[in-house]
């Protein structure tokens, strides 16, 4: 039986469902996790004094193992994990122990091909550290200034036209 490709994300993502088309009508196989339901995977880890295994088996059957998958395709992974059908005590604490179980895929699967490995992803999304490397290769960049400081930037927009760039959340709610 050939390997499959994981593919995490949600079941709203239209550009996932995208990407598992293309692979399948290139022949290939995928598995896919969608967060939210992550809960409803069999989930198997074991590890002892000299080997470790592990297992995921989706609701329909399909093995996720370092066996079963060649390579992953990440996105939109920090949709939030179903946890409505545990009592409210303990929801934060199902939430938190099922998402570091997603987050350990990465070492689970690290000799594997990745598309987008979640570590390199949040590097690469740092405004500061793109703003840096930007420069560091050459590119011009406009005059900057990030601060926490109301006057300081007063006095930079002050000087010319300015724009303001988030550095985390695209959208702010008032």
């Amino acid at each position: 039986m050939e390997n499959s490709i994981l593919v995490m994300s949600n079941k709203w993502d239209a550009h996932a469902d995208a990407v598992i088309k293309v692979i399948q009508k290139n022949g290939g196989s995928v598995v896919r996790i969608n967060t939210e339901d992550f809960r409803q995977n069999e989930v198997v880890f074991s590890a002892g004094a000299s080997s470790s295994d592990w297992s995921i088996i989706t609701p329909e059957g399909r093995e996720i193992s370092r066996e079963t998958i060649d390579g992953v395709y990440i996105r939109r992974i920090k949709m939030p994990i179903d946890v409505s059908d545990v009592e409210e005590d303990w929801q934060d604490f199902t939430h938190k122990e099922s998402a570091v179980v997603l987050e350990s895929l990465e070492s689970l699967l690290e000799d594997k091909v990745w598309l987008n490995r979640p570590y390199a992803r949040a590097k690469a999304s740092n405004k500061i550290r793109q703003l840096l490397f930007a420069q560091e290769v050459g590119l011009d960049i406009p005059r900057t200034i990030i601060t926490n400081k109301e006057s300081y930037a007063k006095e930079f927009c002050m000087k010319k036209t300015s724009i303001y760039k988030t550095l985390s959340c695209p959208m702010l709610e008032h």
